[in-house]
């Protein structure tokens, strides 16, 4: 059963209800964007059956290969990975368009339709205007804390929508914060910008010593 997320309000019936009445050795996959219930590992019958497998981004490697499969130009690759990363769903959209459009001596860049259909696919339906608010918060600062959320947001629940957020698949948990995938990769591109900047400020001017 693919997105289980959208059936969280069954979970106690899938665990409790359906799967006892399946027949013995029956395996039984639930993939979802949320970790399961707690109730599982509290129940002593499931937590030695059950078995949780995290999927990670794709790697460089896997990442190409699904571009390939997709039809991509490969002269397009290097932008379709930077924008994508190793997300499954941000590589097959971002390929799909690339190989259907006219990109001739153009360099790719992800058009809104593309993005628009990507936030729809990770993000889902937001459960209020506040909800898209705190996303678009977290969208324009590198690291978003309950506090952060408290200032900009001051007539919000910030402790419920801080939580909201560090259960959303795309971004990165931390103690008190969390940090969009999108966020660090683009503070990381920056920073390497401004530091081959600085390196060759500082060629010129040992250039113009000597």
């Amino acid at each position: 059963m693919d997105s289980f997320e959208r059936f969280r309000d069954m979970e106690e019936w899938v665990c409790n209800g359906f799967l006892p009445r399946l027949p013995t050795g029956v395996l039984v996959v639930l993939a979802g964007r949320l970790p399961p219930d707690p109730l599982w590992r509290a129940d002593l019958g499931w937590r030695d059956l059950m078995k949780v497998q995290p999927l990670p981004e794709l790697d460089g490697e896997q990442a190409a290969a699904l571009l390939a499969g997709q039809g991509a130009d490969p002269t397009s690759h290097r932008e379709l990975l930077s924008f994508a990363g190793g997300n499954p769903l941000a590589l097959r959209l971002a390929a799909e368009v690339a190989a259907h459009g006219n990109t001739d001596g153009m360099v790719w860049t992800p058009s809104r339709a593309v993005i628009e259909q990507l936030l729809s696919h990770l993000v889902g339906e937001l459960p209020s205007p506040a909800h898209r608010r705190a996303l678009e918060v977290c969208g324009q600062t590198l690291d978003t804390t309950e506090d952060l959320l408290r200032a900009v947001l001051p007539d919000e629940d910030a402790t419920q929508l801080f939580a909201w957020l560090r259960q959303l698949p795309m971004l990165i948990r931390r103690p008190s914060e969390v940090v969009s995938d999108i966020q660090q990769d683009r503070h990381r591109r920056q920073h390497r910008q401004v530091r081959r900047r600085k390196v060759f400020g500082l060629a010129t001017a040992d250039v113009r010593l000597a």
